[in-house]
């Protein structure tokens, strides 16, 4: 290969967690009309955020509303299920439509059914109360053809897990009905860009430790060890990384309560950070992934009075994303999600609001900048094949990440650096340069 003997100033992405910044209320602190269960939150295909929640105003029924210009309000009729309404999950279809399942109180079992709006009301997808018996724990989501699956824990199979998808007439199962080696609560489930569903939940087969599988297309199979763990896992939460592979965020107590997060890396499961790197108890665990495999988990806060806070990983150390504890009283039901711009949104049942749904806003500094004189970090050549030569601005830690999320190298720049690749196989790579202000992220590719 020649010499590249030219500066490749490409564009890069500076993101950077600003310490002053702080969490914002999107609309009305409080905007339910009543009390508030079961709170979450999802932005529709525009960024468009929906909440969906158990309604205290109108029987404790599901009722969804959503943000539009600066103000929250109702989709179709409040409360409009027929009976009490639980475990409520929102997703939305290409055409944007909003879709709800949720668990149905009835008089001796509360099965799960699935609605979606269709412009004036919201009516049944399917049969209503399709579970064999008394369901929870239920999400949905669509897969890359638009059809929609549901994962509930099903008591009328033993409580274990299970998945169903709509075929256009009614509700079918996802292979076999029950597939979790034992009773499988706290359940989360989503696909990931290639298009693979992945459910993890609380395995009670395996000890109440965390168990992930994803279903090959005949089969749920297990993903690295089932109950991997280090104790019970409650309030498990799955997202991907740009590779596709699961992260999950759970209630640790193997770790005295706390928040611990685990990705697998291909062939085990690691921890990411510190297992157990909340303050105290941590409850409600919610995790996203932004576009720059960057993960942020919402939890209610023991440590900080039960309030709401949300925490990322700056590639050595879980760092507080805003204040800690920045809901007004104690919060419950966290829920986080990312708009289509990648800043935060949360919300939760706030106790200092009456324990109505609140939502808050968190603008992340992350932008795309040019080639700066005043913060240009220059990576030259890329593609590299065996040196690469960084010139800096200021002084950062620099790690090299694999496609896996392995960390290959770490080394300090000192503004005028060369790093040996010698040895690294091909591909693509992420070089992270962080320091006490920021991390910037940029690629490199090793020929």
């Amino acid at each position: 290969m020649k010499n590249i003997t030219i500066f490749i100033s490409a564009i890069f992405i500076l993101f950077s967690v600003n310490t002053s910044a702080q969490w914002q209320s999107l609309g009305e602190p409080g905007f339910s009309e009543g009390t508030a269960f079961y709170t979450y939150i999802a932005c529709n295909n525009d960024g468009k955020a929906y909440v969906a929640y158990s309604d205290g105003s109108d029987g404790y029924k599901a009722t969804v509303m959503k943000f539009e210009e600066d103000t929250w309000a109702t989709v179709g009729a409040v409360g409009f299920t027929d009976m009490m309404a639980e475990y409520t999950s929102i997703a939305f279809d290409n055409a944007n439509k909003p879709y709800i399942v949720y668990r149905e109180e009835g008089i001796s079992e509360s099965f799960i059914s699935v609605r979606k709006f269709n412009g004036v009301a919201w009516e049944y997808v399917g049969s209503p109360a399709f579970s064999s018996g008394s369901a929870s724990y239920c999400n949905i989501t669509f897969d890359d053809e638009d059809n929609p699956y549901v994962a509930f824990t099903d008591c009328g199979i033993g409580c274990k897990a299970r998945v169903m998808k709509y075929n256009g007439t009614d509700w079918e199962d996802v292979g076999v009905a029950g597939f979790s080696d034992g009773q499988a609560t706290y359940i989360s489930f989503a696909f990931n860009h290639l298009g693979v569903p992945f459910i993890s939940y609380l395995d009670e087969g395996n000890g109440s430790r965390a168990t992930v599988k994803s279903f090959n297309g005949s089969e749920w199979e297990n993903v690295g060890n089932p109950g991997f763990s280090a104790g019970y896992a409650y309030y498990a939460s799955l997202a991907f990384n740009s590779l596709g592979y699961p992260f999950v965020a759970f209630t640790d107590y193997g770790n005295d309560h706390k928040a611990t997060v685990m990705k697998y890396n291909g062939t085990n499961w690691e921890t990411v950070g510190n297992a157990g790197f909340s303050g105290g108890d941590a409850e409600y665990t919610s995790l996203v992934i932004d576009e720059y495999d960057i993960p942020y988990v919402a939890f209610q806060d023991e440590f900080n009075d039960d309030k709401a806070s949300v925490m990322t990983y700056n590639g050595a150390n879980w760092v507080n994303v805003g204040a800690p504890g920045f809901s007004l009283g104690h919060s419950s039901f966290t829920h986080l999600t990312l708009n289509n711009e990648g800043n935060l949104y949360i919300v939760f049942r706030d106790s200092g609001n009456d324990n109505k749904a609140t939502a808050m806003q968190f603008e992340l500094t992350t932008k795309t900048i040019t080639n700066n004189p005043q913060q240009a970090i220059l990576v030259y050549p890329n593609p590299a094949k065996n040196m690469v030569y960084i010139q800096t601005k200021a002084n950062y830690s620099i790690q090299i990440i694999n496609s896996l999320g392995q960390i290959i190298l770490c080394t300090h720049s000192s503004k005028s650096n060369s790093i040996d690749l010698s040895g690294m196989e091909q591909g693509m790579y992420y070089l992270k340069f962080y320091n006490e202000k920021e991390t910037i992220l940029k690629k490199l590719n090793i020929e």
